[in-house]
């Protein structure tokens, strides 16, 4: 499967200290064992079902972030799910079909931005960045600092590992009159493997990436 780096929605103003509470109870949820007793004076422990719905419910959608319209809320939105529906075999109404898609977020309107990701996932939306690409990387910047990147962080742990990959980056680009990929968002012209326009052009897509979500503040969490 490889490395995702799906952006972590941010805690709501008030809530910083039980998001991150509540997000190591849920990696760490052990189903409760209730007693005949606790069982019989209906006493019922939170399922990780509701401490996810709780979680979810503190938090604003790193969609929103990123300026997403989202169905049933944005005209552009609503007009672009009308135009996939018209795609459809149009097995049930139209109706149906918007009332199905509601709270969609559509990606394809959103504005460009560092946080919509050159490198994706076919599994995932564009604002997840495909980081199994950072095996690519290993030579460039070794083996540790890539590794870093399976382990979930918060906003202010990503942007300091930005950092941290920026301070290895800049000389070398620098040193190879590549320091304009900083800021190019297109693939280099000769993209491919082992080239270290292409190494350094993943490495800086990454930087800008946490940075994005991280000054605003998103983490991401690591799934493989």
């Amino acid at each position: 499967m490889g490395l995702d780096m799906v952006p972590m929605g941010k805690a709501k103003p008030g809530h910083e200290a039980t998001f991150k509470k509540l997000y190591y109870e849920l990696i760490n949820f052990k189903e409760p064992k209730v007693s005949w007793l606790d069982k019989l004076i209906g006493k019922k422990d939170n399922t990780k079902e509701q401490l996810h719905e709780q979680w979810l419910a503190m938090q604003t959608s790193s969609f929103e972030t990123l300026g997403a319209p989202m169905v049933g809320r944005d005209e552009n939105a609503n007009v672009w799910a009308k135009e996939q529906y018209e795609d459809t075999a149009k097995e049930i109404s139209e109706a149906d079909f918007l009332k199905k898609m509601d709270g969609h977020y559509v990606l394809e309107l959103a504005e460009d931005s560092a946080g919509i990701s050159k490198y994706v996932s076919n599994l995932y939306d564009r604002n997840v960045f495909r980081g199994q690409f950072l095996q690519e990387c290993i030579p460039v910047i070794g083996e540790e600092l890539v590794n870093e990147a399976w382990e979930t962080k918060f906003a202010e742990e990503a942007l300091d590992y930005a950092r941290r990959l920026n301070d290895v980056v800049d000389p070398i680009a620098t040193t190879n009159e590549l320091a304009y990929l900083k800021t190019q968002r297109d693939f280099p012209e000769e993209f491919g493997e082992n080239d270290l326009a292409t190494q350094l052009h993943i490495l800086y897509s990454l930087i800008n990436w946490l940075n994005f979500y991280g000054e605003r503040g998103h983490g991401y969490e690591a799934d493989y």
